[in-house]
C-alpha cells in the first residue's frame, strides 16, 4: 500500500509507506490476506524482492527505437511499445548488438509484412494459375500418407463423386486466389496471417483420414468400425459448407486490401460504378451491402494507420485523413433501403479522429463505442483499451479482424452491467438516427424526461460514462430555435436533460456536405461532454453565434482543438500520468476553466 492510516485512532493522519515487492516461496504475488502476510513474514516464507536495476544501453535503445518508429509509421502502436520494452531487457551474454538487432528484425518481419499488405503499401503481382485435376488431388493425398499404398480406390469407393468435385473445386479456388496475389501453392507457409485467410477452406485432410480408415477396413482391421466412414462423410459435408463460407470471407478480405492499396497509392477508383465493377469482375462480389462494408473497412483501416502514427504532427495527421476521405468514392448508390430508413450512415473518418482526440481516447484506460460500425470513432484510441458493441454480423466480424474486443448486444437496450469494464472514461458514439425507441431518464425537475429515437440512444450510451469521463456524440439534424433564440420541441427536452446531467462544452452544427462521402448529405451535430454533474442542474442554452453550421473541415478542426484538454488523472493508468502531453501538446488546452472534471 502507498497510503495507509496509522493504527492510532479513527481520525489519525494518513501516512505514506514505501511500496515493496514481495515473494511467497520465491514466487511474486499481488494479493494476500493480512493474516497470510503476517504468518509468511514470521516464518520467513515471504521475503522482499530487490529488483535489479533497469538495463540501460543507450546504443541498443536507439537502435530498437528506430525499429519501433517503423511500426508507429505503420500504425501499430502496441508493437512499437513492445519493441521499446525489449530494449530494457538485458540480452544474452555474448550477443553482439548487430546480432541482437538482426534477431529482432527477423522476429517482427512477418508482422511488418502483414501491416504493409493490410494498409495497402504493397500488392503482389499475379502469377499464372493452372487448375488441378482429380489425379493431382489424389497425388497430394498420397504424398502426405507416405504408405506407398494409393488411397484413390478407397476414397472413390466411399465418397460420392459430387462431394469429391466440391473438394477439388474448393482446392482450385484457393490456389486461384493464391496465384491472384502472386503466391505459389506453398508460398503462404511463412506467413501466418495469410495462412489464417487461406487455411481451412478445402478439407483435404478429411479425405486423407477417410481414405486411411477405409483402407484399414478393407484390409480386415477390426479396430476401425464401418460407422467411422459415415461419421467422416458427415464431417466432410459440414467442412465443405464451412469452406464455401470461408471462401467468401477470403474474397472479401482480398477485395478490402485491393481498395486499401488503391487508396494508399493514389490510384483513382473514380466512382461507385468503378468500385462495383472491380468487386464483380475481380472478386465475384455483387452484394451492395458487402461492397459498401468492405470499402468503408478499408477507409477506416487506413485512417487508423494515420491516426496512430505519433511520429507525425497532430494537425498533419488530421489533414492526411481528410485527404484520404476526399479520395474515397461517394457511397450514395451503395446505401440500401434499410440504411436509408434507419439513417444508418457511417461517421466520416476526419470527424472520428477529432472525436477521439477530444475524449483523450489515446491515453485513457477505457474507451466505449456502443454502436461501433467499422470503428471510425476509435481510430485515435489505443486498441487494447477499446470496447465496441455492434449487432450487425458483418461489421462485428470486421471489428474482430481489427483486433478489438467486441460484443453484439442490442444497443437499444441498456448496456449497464454487461460490459467489462463497467464504466468508461471516453464514450464516442454515433447511433442510427431513425430508430423508433423511447424511455425515461432522470434530470433536473420533478418528473423524468421521456426521450425517444437518437436522444434515447444517447442517454443509454452516457449511462456507461464515468463521472470524470468525456463523451463525443453525433446526432442528426441541426438544433431548432424559435424567433427569440430559444430551443423548441424535442430539442428543448433533450438538451434540458443533457445540460442538467452533464457539463456540455460545445454543440457543433455540421453541414451535411461533410457527410457526403458516406452516402448522405444529412445535417448533424457533434456534442462534446466533459464530465457528469454531481447534482441535477442546468438547462438548454439559447442560440448563439456558434450555432451557425460549419461547412469545412478546417473550421471543425479549429473549433474542437480549442477545447481539447488533458484527461482527469483517474482516467489514465498510473504509468501514463507523467506522459500526458508527450505529443500533440500544441492542441491541449491549458485554460483551467475549460476541463470541468479536473
Amino acid at each position: 500500500f502507498k497510503n495507509v492510516k496509522a493504527h492510532d485512532g479513527l481520525f489519525a493522519e494518513e501516512q505514506k509507506f514505501p511500496m515493496l515487492v514481495v515473494a511467497f516461496d520465491r514466487e511474486p504475488f499481488k494479493y494476500a490476506k493480512l493474516e497470510t502476510l503476517r504468518k509468511g513474514i514470521a516464518s520467513g516464507q515471504i521475503v522482499e524482492i530487490v529488483p535489479k536495476p533497469e538495463y540501460n544501453n543507450p546504443e541498443r535503445t536507439e537502435a530498437y527505437n528506430k525499429i519501433a518508429q517503423e511500426f508507429e509509421k505503420l500504425g501499430d502502436r502496441e508493437m512499437a511499445e513492445w519493441i521499446r520494452g525489449r530494449a530494457k531487457v538485458e540480452p544474452a551474454r555474448g550477443l553482439t548488438l548487430e546480432k541482437d538487432i538482426e534477431n529482432l528484425k527477423a522476429c517482427v518481419s512477418e508482422r511488418k509484412l502483414e501491416l504493409q499488405v493490410k494498409y495497402g503499401e504493397i500488392w503482389f503481382e499475379p502469377k499464372p494459375f493452372t487448375p488441378l485435376t482429380a489425379k493431382n488431388l489424389f497425388g497430394i493425398i498420397d504424398r502426405v500418407d507416405e504408405s506407398g499404398d494409393p488411397l484413390e480406390p478407397y476414397i472413390m469407393a466411399n465418397v460420392p463423386a459430387e462431394t469429391l468435385k466440391k473438394v477439388l473445386d474448393l482446392l482450385n479456388e484457393v490456389n486461384r486466389w493464391k496465384a491472384f496475389i502472386g503466391m505459389p501453392q506453398d508460398g503462404i507457409l511463412p506467413y501466418r496471417f495469410l495462412q489464417n485467410q487461406f487455411g481451412g477452406i478445402a478439407p483435404i485432410d478429411l479425405l486423407l483420414f477417410l481414405g486411411q480408415e477405409a483402407r484399414r477396413i478393407a484390409k480386415g482391421d477390426k479396430r476401425t468400425k464401418p460407422e467411422k466412414i459415415q461419421q467422416r462423410l458427415k464431417q466432410l459435408d459440414e467442412a465443405i459448407v464451412a469452406g464455401e463460407k470461408k471462401l467468401i470471407d477470403l474474397k472479401k478480405y482480398l477485395f478490402t486490401h485491393r481498395i486499401a492499396y488503391y487508396l494508399n497509392n493514389g490510384v483513382a477508383i473514380g466512382n461507385v460504378g468503378d468500385l462495383k465493377r472491380m468487386a464483380k469482375e475481380d472478386f465475384g462480389i455483387t452484394d451492395l451491402t458487402t461492397i459498401r462494408d468492405q470499402a468503408e473497412m478499408a477507409l477506416t483501416m487506413l485512417a487508423k494507420r494515420i491516426a496512430q502514427n505519433s511520429t507525425i504532427d497532430f494537425s498533419d495527421r488530421f489533414y492526411r485523413i481528410v485527404a484520404l476521405y476526399e479520395s474515397f468514392p461517394l457511397q450514395d448508390r451503395l446505401a440500401t433501403s434499410q440504411v436509408k430508413e434507419l439513417k444508418q450512415f457511417s461517421t466520416p473518418v476526419p470527424l472520428g479522429f477529432l472525436m477521439g482526440a477530444y475524449t483523450n481516447s489515446d491515453v485513457v484506460q477505457s474507451v466505449l463505442d456502443p454502436t461501433g460500425g467499422h470503428g471510425a470513432l476509435v481510430i485515435f484510441a489505443n486498441t487494447k483499451n477499446v470496447r465496441i458493441n455492434e449487432i450487425d454480423p458483418n461489421r462485428f466480424q470486421s471489428l474482430l479482424s481489427q483486433g478489438y474486443r467486441v460484443t453484439n448486444y442490442d444497443a437499444r437496450e441498456s448496456l449497464k452491467g454487461k460490459l467489462d469494464p463497467s464504466i468508461f472514461y471516453a464514450v464516442n458514439t454515433n447511433p442510427p438516427f431513425g430508430l423508433d425507441v423511447e424511455g425515461d431518464f432522470k434530470g433536473a425537475g420533478k418528473y423524468p424526461y421521456t426521450l425517444s429515437g437518437t436522444h434515447y440512444m444517447v442517454a443509454l450510451a452516457l449511462e456507461n460514462m464515468a463521472d470524470e469521463g468525456k463523451a463525443a456524440v453525433i446526432i442528426g439534424y441541426h438544433t431548432k430555435f424559435d424567433k427569440d433564440g430559444y430551443m423548441t420541441g424535442e430539442d428543448l427536452k433533450f438538451f434540458n436533460w443533457l445540460h442538467s446531467n452533464f457539463y456540455v462544452e460545445d454543440v457543433i452544427q455540421i453541414a451535411g456536405d461533410l457527410y457526403s462521402k458516406m452516402g448522405t448529405s444529412f445535417p448533424t451535430r457533434l456534442i462534446l461532454i466533459n464530465g457528469r454533474k454531481p447534482a441535477f442542474e442546468g438547462f438548454a442554452p439559447q442560440r448563439t453565434e456558434n450555432d451557425v453550421p460549419l461547412n469545412n473541415w478546417t473550421d471543425v478542426f479549429n473549433r474542437i482543438t480549442k477545447i481539447i484538454s488533458d484527461p482527469h488523472e483517474k482516467s489514465i493508468l498510473q504509468s501514463k500520468v507523467d506522459a500526458i502531453g508527450r505529443d500533440g501538446t500544441s492542441v491541449r488546452s491549458t485554460d483551467s476553466s475549460k476541463p470541468k472534471n479536473t
